[in-house]
């Protein structure tokens, strides 16, 4: 699911990848936040198309948004992808149980003692 979001201010496209182990920032826009440090461990990645990526670098407790609520995750740095953010099963497994409507593209997530509603982007069918 594509949805839009923030972190540090900066504007940005993320998705939700339940295939992915981790919750990965693009290595540009990494490189206009604060907080980046190396990775005590390098990690491979595989990604989508089979290629292998290392990931050296990790921004702790990033602070971003989904609509008004806000979030702070781990994000381990990859080479440049076609989204700036990667929200993987690190950060799924933080929000548990989250209801997802994916025919629609929402989700409702346990957010403090409330549910936070986030509108994915739904595609314009021609």
């Amino acid at each position: 699911m594509r949805l839009n979001g923030a972190l540090q201010g900066h504007k940005v496209p993320i998705l939700i990848n339940s295939s992915s182990t981790h919750t990965f920032l693009s290595q540009k826009l990494a490189s206009e936040m604060e907080g980046l440090e190396s990775l005590k461990q390098k990690l491979q990645v595989q990604v989508a198309n089979g290629q292998m990526l290392q990931c050296t670098s990790i921004i702790t407790q990033a602070m971003g948004s989904l609509a008004s609520y806000t979030f702070a995750s781990d994000m381990k740095i990859l080479p440049p992808q076609h989204f700036d953010i990667i929200l993987g099963m690190d950060w799924l497994e933080t929000f548990s149980l989250i209801k997802v409507n994916w025919k629609h593209k929402w989700m409702a997530i346990p957010y403090h003692c409330s549910t936070a509603f986030v509108q994915g982007i739904v595609p314009v069918c021609a």
